[in-house]
């Protein structure tokens, strides 16, 4: 229903070498995701996006922008104020 053609697991290497390019439009990942990994994927222009960024998109019915939520970042923490 949300447009999405197929779903892959992949496990790359630790320096994320034999991501293959132009294979993947977008990576759900979260702050565990090494850091070679991620450069190797930002040097081919795909997207990451943290798990939220799938459960709004099937919420909304819609694909979500990558970047339209702090929330969608990988990388994001939310910091709770006590």
């Amino acid at each position: 229903m949300g447009g999405g053609s197929s779903v892959r697991h992949f496990q790359a290497d630790k320096d994320g070498s034999d991501i293959p390019a132009g294979k993947y439009d977008l990576v759900v990942t979260d702050s565990a995701c090494p850091p070679l990994v991620e450069k190797n994927v930002t040097s081919q222009e795909v997207p990451l996006v943290s798990p939220e960024w799938i459960i709004q998109s099937v919420i909304r019915g819609e694909r979500m922008g990558f970047h339209s939520k702090p929330q969608y970042h990988h990388d994001y923490s939310s910091s709770s104020s006590s």
